[in-house]
């Protein structure tokens, strides 16, 4: 019995010998296979593919891709409930050296393009762009300034009176500032102004002619003058006054009236001297100033004399300090006479100006942060000039002379 059970037992495991061997044999045929497939090179997918598939696959993205598009906002959309046209402050190419730190607040960059782009801009239309530059910006960081020049701009627009700018600095409208015409050598200036000045003319051979006078401004278009002056007629004391029938900043144009009166001491008698007074500045160099008058000296003595007297001067500024200056001035009398010539006396004047206060004349205007700031400090010029006649009949106490004088602008 024990024979056969164990018998038995030898046979079970001579049978199931191979099945337990079957499963290793196959995992490392298989393993086997999995390495010669690697060394195979991988089949192309598009050989698999068919005609009709070429077409789905190529359409079938795009449509998933059309369901998931946005659609473009247009670039013209405007959210602002303000549609007039204004001036953008912004520029493309904008390089801002001080960003802005909050919403509502510009940056030095934006405030200075600003600026160049309202350069050439007409009064309404600046202070139009001001105010729509603090709507865009109410937390400026240069909101004084602005406010400021649309004071000015409001001042220039509505007529507001402002001192004279030769009395301080301040910031004042263009059509109220003065124009800093400087006084001719042998006639006086067309500009209202606050001036004293006083010149000595020395000549061959045998001449003197003090010239003292001081002119005040009661007005920016009106101005008294007193005097003491020499010409032809002898020396006299001189009163009168001047008003300006244009007088603009804008344009650098001056038109005047005046009437001076005149007393001659030796021999006594009274002139009355009507003139018509005119003057321009032209843009050469620091500036050209051009200044003409036109008038009549009434003799009331008997019997009563008419003299015509005329004046051209010409004011070259290349810098702040020395001036150059050309004029002409005649006076005729007896014209149309038939039992002689007329009386008549031309002179030919020259010479240099210099300006030994700081500062000088031509900065009495200057912009500083887009504003005009007026920086004069009452200057002294100093005159030196020398005179010649060209033309003469009746009248010959010189053939030549110099002058020398100073004008202190107040």
């Amino acid at each position: 019995m024990r024979r056969l059970l164990g018998l038995s037992t030898l046979l079970a495991l001579f049978a199931a010998g191979p099945a337990l061997a079957a499963p290793k044999e196959k995992s490392k045929e298989k393993k086997e296979e999995t390495e010669e497939s690697a060394d195979e090179p991988l089949p192309n997918p598009d050989d698999f593919k068919e005609s009709g598939d070429e077409d789905e696959a190529a359409t079938a993205p795009s449509r998933v891709e059309d369901g998931d598009k946005e659609e473009d906002e247009p670039e013209d959309l405007d959210f602002t409930d303000d549609k007039t046209d204004e001036i953008q402050f912004k520029d493309e190419d904008e390089q801002e050296s001080v960003k802005p730190r909050g919403p509502g607040e510009d940056s030095a960059q934006i405030y200075r393009d600003t600026q160049k782009k309202l350069a050439e801009a007409t009064a309404d239309e600046e202070l139009i762009a001001w105010e729509a530059y603090l709507k865009k910006y109410p937390k400026s960081l240069f909101r004084e300034r602005v406010e400021n020049r649309m004071e000015e701009l409001s001042a220039e627009l509505f007529g507001e009176r402002v001192p004279g700018s030769d009395r301080g600095a301040r910031r004042e409208d263009a059509a109220n500032r003065e124009l800093n015409f400087t006084s001719p050598l042998q006639f006086g200036s067309a500009e209202p102004r606050n001036r004293i000045g006083g010149t000595a003319e020395i000549g061959i051979p045998n001449w003197f002619a003090p010239n003292l006078d001081a002119e005040l401004q009661v007005l920016r278009d009106l101005s008294i003058h007193a005097g003491i002056d020499r010409g032809v007629t002898g020396t006299g004391f001189l009163l009168g006054g001047k008003y300006a029938l244009i007088k603009s900043a804008r344009t650098n144009t001056v038109l005047s009236g005046a009437l001076d009166f005149d007393l001659t001491l030796s021999p006594t008698f009274p002139t009355l001297e009507p003139r018509i007074m005119a003057g321009q500045k032209l843009p050469v160099l620091e500036g050209l100033y051009l200044q003409a008058s036109l008038g009549v000296d009434a003799e009331l003595r008997s019997p009563v004399g008419m003299r015509y007297v005329y004046g051209f001067n010409a004011e070259l500024r290349p810098n702040d300090v020395v001036y150059a200056f050309v004029e002409t001035t005649g006076e005729l009398k007896f014209l149309g006479a038939d039992a002689f010539d007329p009386f008549k006396f031309m002179v030919l004047s020259f010479g240099m100006k210099f300006v030994p206060t700081k500062g000088g004349l031509s900065t009495v205007l200057a912009e500083k942060d887009g504003f005009f700031v007026s920086h004069a400090k009452k200057p002294v010029v100093l005159v030196l000039g020398a005179n010649f006649p060209y033309a003469s009949r009746y009248w010959g106490f010189y053939q030549g002379s110099v002058t020398l004088g100073a004008q202190w602008y107040l």
